[in-house]
């Protein structure tokens, strides 16, 4: 157990470096400036890293060679200012033992549960062949076709075959979501032990609270599942960052470099998995108007901010695009939006029921699609289930539904109320409801418009800096994040076995032999209910891809 947890942590730490490294490179190549604070800088560099590993992709395997170029790129980006970070290190370090010390037991808590054996039920349906297609071959045309889930062309599969070496081999979820995870979990315990010092900042109450998510990530399924969900949930919480530096009691002033970076962050973020568009699209514009609004720019700035938002767009959009019209014939699939008719396409009405399915499952799984979104029957089914998710849903429900109440009494009392900020929150909630609205995919949003409500409050009442206020926020805060541990989780004792895989031999018209998936099929090729009419592009030759030969026409 501690040679494989150690083995994680030592990765985590080098991972950690590169990325760092990565995003001194992105920072000052892409948005101009290398003084973003450290957390965006890490995202900036994990976002860098896919969108080469995209581009590397068409060419080549993601592979060892990829993480090669990957790691020299980082510690290049690391060389020209080693020593006076290592000094801003050392000296936060021994300026903040307390946070320090709660972060290191955070990660090597950590690095046990992710020793755990992926539970995460997609991880049998298509992410760990996904990673593995990654790994073994270049982007494949018509990898849909195969198992229309494949063609879901997350960014995010790329960073977990980018791990998939060396000691890591067939291992790389194990590291995945966990560096993840701490990076947003520093400042969170930070924040949180800033609350009892004089004068907090207003938004570490934000922070604080949102440790009840974060830590519930830590001891849900995705941690060791090749799951982009909670890369999802973090990088919601990394976007909010410039927003809630706007709000009241916070100096900072708006920059256009500011705005590019959350450009950045936003774009980047639509490649992990299109879900995003719920959080980047409000956050982003939001953005975008407070910089407006604060710097009542020129024409010129305005123009000069727009090709620099339209370049970001186009360098992580643009790649991502391109990759799902080769495996799926469709630039957003399962959308048909923009369909250039392909011969290797997924076939349309494939497409379209994949599309109708996530939006029927997300409101009520078990039913058929057509019963489900063909009246309001779900929403009531949708409330009962929810309910009795206490962590997900009740209890962030319910506190914003009581710092509401107490922000309309403030405000009947004369008290000024700054509730501007929930705009964005609640505007992704909004599309988040309206697309999809299972809870899994709402991330911490729930959360954020609670720690928002409490915040708009206590702002209201006596303001963060109130001891009194301070003494109910940090034990509310303390309960909330730990209260996930009761009962406490067990602990790994080492990496699990090798799975066994549940497959049988399936032969194309072509003549050629892939497998069918029986319920535990992770080495490609593995086909997932195949069409009789599915066949090879160039028989022998997986990584010329599939196609599906289109049937008898009706008269």
């Amino acid at each position: 157990m501690l040679s494989a947890m150690s083995s994680i942590l030592l990765a985590w730490s080098a991972l950690a470096l590169v990325l760092l490294g990565i995003g001194r490179w992105v920072g000052r190549l892409v948005v101009g400036d290398t003084e973003f604070h450290p957390l965006q800088r890490f995202w900036f560099g994990w976002l860098g890293t896919l969108c080469f590993l995209q581009l590397w992709h068409f060419v080549l395997p993601v592979d060892g060679r990829a993480l090669g170029v990957v790691a020299l790129a980082g510690a290049l980006g690391l060389v020209p200012r080693a020593r006076e970070e290592a000094r801003r290190v050392v000296g936060w370090l021994r300026a903040h033992p307390l946070p320090t010390g709660l972060f290191v037991v955070a990660a090597v808590w950590l690095s046990n549960q992710a020793l755990a054996v992926p539970a995460n039920p997609d991880t049998d349906l298509y992410f760990m062949q996904t990673v593995r297609w990654f790994s073994g071959h270049p982007v494949v045309p018509g990898l849909g076709n195969l198992h229309h889930r494949l063609a879901f062309n997350q960014s995010y599969h790329l960073y977990v075959a980018l791990l998939d070496v060396g000691p890591f081999f067939h291992r790389g979820h194990h590291l995945a979501n966990g560096l993840l995870l701490l990076s947003v979990l520093g400042p969170a315990l930070a924040a949180l032990l800033r609350l009892v010092r004089p004068r907090p900042r207003p938004t570490d109450i934000v922070w604080a609270l949102l440790l009840a998510p974060l830590l519930d990530a830590g001891l849900g399924f995705n941690l060791s599942s090749p799951a982009a969900d909670m890369a999802v949930s973090l990088l919601s919480v990394v976007l909010v960052m410039p927003v809630l530096a706007e709000l009241p009691g916070n100096s900072r002033a708006t920059s256009g470099r500011q705005v590019l970076g959350t450009t950045l962050l936003a774009a980047g973020a639509l490649t992990v998995k299109l879900s995003m568009v719920c959080v980047a699209v409000p956050f982003w514009v939001t953005h975008v108007l407070v910089w407006w609004r604060r710097t009542r720019p020129s024409a010129w700035e305005v123009r000069r901010l727009a090709l620099g938002a339209l370049g970001l767009a186009a360098l992580f959009l643009g790649p991502w695009m391109a990759r799902g019209l080769v495996m799926s014939g469709y630039p957003l699939f399962p959308s048909t939006l923009g369909n250039p008719h392909l011969s290797w396409r997924v076939p349309e009405e494939v497409a379209h029921q994949e599309s109708r399915y996530i939006a029927a499952f997300a409101r009520r799984p078990g039913l058929p699609v057509e019963e489900v979104l063909g009246s309001s029957e779900w929403i009531s089914h949708w409330l009962s289930k929810a309910w009795l998710s206490n962590r997900e849903f009740l209890l962030p429900v319910v506190l914003t539904l009581l710092c509401l109440g107490g922000c309309a009494l403030a405000r009947l009392r004369g008290r000024r109320v700054p509730l501007p900020p929930l705009v964005p929150t609640l505007a992704a909630l909004a599309l988040w409801w309206m697309l999809a609205p299972a809870l899994r995919f709402a991330g911490p949003l729930l959360w954020l418009l609670a720690a928002q409500s409490y915040l708009a409050l206590s702002l209201a009442l006596d303001g963060p800096a109130s001891l009194s206020w301070r003494q109910v926020t940090v034990p509310l805060f303390a309960v909330l994040a730990l209260g996930g541990f009761v009962p406490p989780p067990p602990l790994e004792t080492g990496f699990p076995p090798p799975v066994t895989e549940r497959s049988e031999p399936l032969r194309l018209p072509s003549g050629d032999v892939i497998k069918q998936d029986r319920g535990k099929c992770w080495e490609p090729p593995c086909a997932y209910e195949a069409s009789p009419r599915l066949r090879l592009r160039r028989p022998g030759d997986l990584s010329a891809g599939f196609t599906v030969e289109e049937g008898p026409r009706s008269p």
